[in-house]
C-alpha cells in the first residue's frame, strides 16, 4: 500500500486510461486522475515499478536505452510542468501586483474626485452666497438712487421756491424804496408849504 493509501493497482490503472485516452501519463496526470490523492514521490515510484515490470530487467540493450528515453521524457515532463507551473505563479503574481496598482490608482483617483466634490461644492456655496450679496448690494444701490433722485428733485424744488422768494422780495424792496422816495418828496413837498405858509404869515 502506497503513502496517503494509493495502491499501486490504482496507479496502474489510471496510467492505463490516461494511455487510452491518448495522453502521456506523467505523474501530475495519474495524480489528477487518481481525484487529487496521493504524494507524488509514491505515484512516481509506482509508475517506475509499473514500467520495469512492463520492460523487465533482462531487456537487450536497445530496450534498456527505450527505457531510458522514457524515464527522460518522464523528467523533462515533469520538468517543463514545474516550470510551466512556475511561469503561471510568476504570471499570477504579476497580475496580483497590476491589479493592486490599479486598485490604488483607483482609490487615488475616487479620493481625487471626492475631493473635487467638495471644492465644487464650496465653491458653489460661495457663489450662491456671492449672488445673495449682490441682489441685496443691487437692491440698495436701486433704492439709494432712488432716494437720491428724490432729494435732488426735492433740492430743485426748494430751489425754485428760494429763487421766487428772492424776486418777492426784490420786487418789495423796490416798492418799500419807491414808497420811501414818496414819503420823502412828500415831507420836503409838505415843510416847503408849511415854510411858504409862515413866510406869508
Amino acid at each position: 500500500m502506497a503513502r496517503g493509501g494509493i495502491y499501486k493497482s490504482e496507479v496502474a490503472r489510471a496510467r492505463t486510461n490516461l494511455i487510452a485516452q491518448g495522453r502521456y501519463p506523467s505523474i501530475d496526470a495519474v495524480r489528477i486522475e487518481l481525484g487529487n490523492t496521493g504524494s507524488k514521490a509514491t505515484i512516481h515510484r509506482h509508475l517506475k515499478e509499473i514500467e520495469e515490470e512492463e520492460t523487465g530487467k533482462a531487456k537487450a540493450r536497445g530496450v534498456a536505452l527505450s527505457e531510458a528515453l522514457q524515464s527522460l521524457t518522464v523528467r523533462l515532463a515533469e520538468q517543463l510542468q514545474d516550470e510551466a507551473d512556475q511561469q503561471v505563479l510568476l504570471v499570477k503574481a504579476a497580475h496580483a501586483a497590476e491589479l493592486k496598482t490599479g486598485q490604488d490608482a483607483l482609490h487615488a483617483a475616487q479620493a481625487e474626485i471626492q475631493s473635487i466634490k467638495k471644492s465644487l461644492l464650496e465653491s458653489q456655496k460661495d457663489t450662491a452666497a456671492a449672488n445673495d450679496r449682490y441682489e441685496e448690494l443691487h437692491a440698495a444701490f436701486i433704492t439709494e438712487t432712488q432716494a437720491r433722485n428724490k432729494a435732488e428733485q426735492h433740492a430743485a424744488d426748494l430751489q425754485l421756491q428760494l429763487d421766487s422768494e428772492i424776486r418777492h422780495r426784490e420786487a418789495l424792496e423796490a416798492k418799500y424804496a419807491d414808497a420811501r422816495r414818496a414819503l420823502e418828496h412828500f415831507r420836503e413837498a409838505a415843510r416847503e408849504q408849511r415854510d411858504q405858509e409862515v413866510r406869508q404869515h
